[in-house]
């Protein structure tokens, strides 16, 4: 902790040198304008995400002046491709209604979603203070997840602690993804969540329950989305800790009886306006002066 908002800000703009530093900006531009260069013969298959899970919601004001000439220079070269752009905060949908950008009809704003963070990282090693034998279902009441977390070290702070939202299930949903629907819709922007899902060591059952309650909220609002992971990390579909969901949500009798649900855990953009399509999808991440370009489809 600080004394001052002053020296609190000195903080910040050291730590997260990139939002503030020019040189490092310039740089970053430079780069993002050989990745587009290379791909403009590719517009109606590659989306770009300009940077993956902002993190500090201090930097709000400097990600959105970034962003801005990030989306004029990317528009002088692949004026036809999605641009994905997502919030602070990790990319939170309570995050969403802070960006102030300059936008078109292929711009999409972008969201993850792993709420309740106690229930979908349950017994993550990489959650500092999290007990690796830590375990919890689906569904509990937001009071229970909210004592279960402040029981922990862990810092699991998200959106089970706002104001004013109904009970654990679908009416959740809508109500932390409402600010981000309203927004989207005033800006004419379509609504993306390029990542959710839940640990490998949540128990079958509540990993159902948890999918089919966010998946009725992206249908009922045709909320585009991209199941994270694919295979492997911790969450992947494709491993032995999830073939029960597999199974039951991919048998032929499942899915004509849930015409939605096979397009539902592709790990493709499932169509940013509720059309179905995949893209080759590139980013950068930006972690502490660590800078990647990565792609996956």
């Amino acid at each position: 902790k600080f004394s001052s908002d002053l020296s609190s800000q000195t903080a910040i703009k050291s730590y997260y040198r990139f939002f503030y530093d020019e040189y490092l900006q310039a740089r970053f531009l430079k780069l993002w304008r050989r990745i587009a260069e290379e791909f403009r013969s590719y517009q109606d298959r590659v989306a770009f995400e300009p940077l993956n899970e902002v993190v500090l919601g201090e930097v709000s004001d400097a990600w959105n002046a970034l962003a801005g000439k990030y989306i004029k220079m990317m528009r002088e070269i692949v004026p036809d491709s999605w641009l994905v752009i997502g919030g602070v905060h990790y990319n939170s949908v309570l995050s969403v209604p802070l960006l102030d950008l300059p936008t078109d009809e292929k711009t999409v704003y972008n969201f993850h979603c792993y709420e309740p963070m106690i229930f979908t990282h349950q017994g993550a090693y990489w959650v500092e203070g999290m007990p690796g034998d830590f375990r919890i279902g689906y569904p509990k009441s937001l009071e229970e997840y909210r004592t279960a977390g402040e029981a922990l070290d862990a810092d699991l702070g998200g959106a089970v602690y706002q104001d004013g939202i109904r009970e654990i299930g679908p009416g959740f949903f809508e109500d932390i993804f409402a600010p981000a629907l309203k927004k989207a819709e005033k800006d004419n922007i379509p609504l993306y969540c390029g990542e959710y899902g839940v640990i490998d060591l949540a128990d079958g059952e509540s990993k159902i329950r948890w999918l089919e309650d966010i998946h009725s909220v992206f249908r009922k609002y045709g909320i585009g989305h991209a199941l994270w992971n694919y295979k492997e990390k911790d969450f992947g579909m494709r491993d032995e800790k999830f073939s029960c969901i597999r199974l039951l949500r991919f048998s032929d009798e499942t899915c004509r009886q849930h015409k939605h649900c096979r397009q539902s855990f592709h790990l493709t953009i499932s169509g940013f306006r509720s059309e179905c399509s995949s893209y080759i999808f590139l980013y950068l991440r930006y972690e502490l002066g660590y800078n990647s370009a990565s792609g996956y489809a």
